[in-house]
């Protein structure tokens, strides 16, 4: 004679992105107290450094298309590649404070570990990677690569970038409606409102990383400070 139905539906709130677009860029170039020289020997090991870096473009655009058919509430992704060119090896630690001034937004000390080469003679490129923040449901995800070369004369080039994603994924809406019945009249409906919290399911950090890596390569291609990408074919070889 009487009773109540229930029904649950579900929104999802937010937004869709494009994660393919390319991020917003800052460019500068920072010259040594020297001045500049003619022959960018050094730059041009700090490409070859570069090129040492290995990304899965395939993995890279999966995880992409996965993004793609999220919703965000929040989404911004920004790319900050800076060049260094014609320091003497006697400036190293004016350098080195230099690249720590661009890389501390990350929360990053980058001096410990670039503090290293002051001890070594015997170095011509180095390479320095960096990444954190993994919260695959809200957060801000840090990639930074940094390149330093030396050429034969003691002069220093290097290139960094540090790429950001922040990003919060979308809540999704649930309304539950219960109405009761009697003798098959609607008597009363009773609706209420809820809000749940979402992640991006099942996503590797590895994978995350590879994805952050690729965009900062492709931009250190897009600058001008490296050549080819050294493209894998699988996400395994980028190790």
């Amino acid at each position: 004679m009487g009773g109540t139905s229930s029904s649950t539906s579900y929104e999802r709130q937010g937004r869709r992105v494009d994660a393919a677009a390319t991020p917003s860029y800052f460019h500068e170039t920072v010259i040594g107290p020297c001045g500049i020289r003619g022959d960018n020997k050094a730059l041009s090991k700090v490409d070859r450094g570069l090129s040492m870096v290995k990304v899965c473009k395939s993995d890279a655009t999966e995880l992409q298309r996965k993004l793609q058919r999220e919703y965000f509430s929040h989404w911004e992704e920004r790319c900050d590649v800076s060049e260094f060119h014609d320091f003497t090896v006697d400036q190293i630690d004016q350098l080195i404070e230099k690249i720590h001034r661009k890389m501390r937004k990350s929360g990053q000390d980058v001096r410990k570990k670039l503090r290293g080469i002051r001890w070594s003679e015997q170095w011509s490129q180095k390479m320095f990677e960096f990444s954190f923040g993994d919260d695959l449901q809200s957060g801000v995800v840090y990639f930074g690569m940094i390149a330093l070369a030396k050429d034969g004369a003691g002069f220093i080039d290097a290139a960094t970038c540090l790429y950001k994603l922040d990003f919060t994924v979308a809540q999704e809406k649930v309304v539950r409606t219960d109405t009761d019945h009697f003798l098959g009249i609607e008597l009363e409906t009773r609706t209420r409102t809820s809000y749940r919290d979402r992640s991006l399911g099942f996503v590797t950090a590895q994978a995350l990383k590879n994805f952050a890596r690729t965009k900062a390569v492709e931009a250190f291609q897009e600058r001008g400070l490296l050549r080819a990408v050294n493209y894998v074919s699988s996400l395994e070889a980028t190790e």
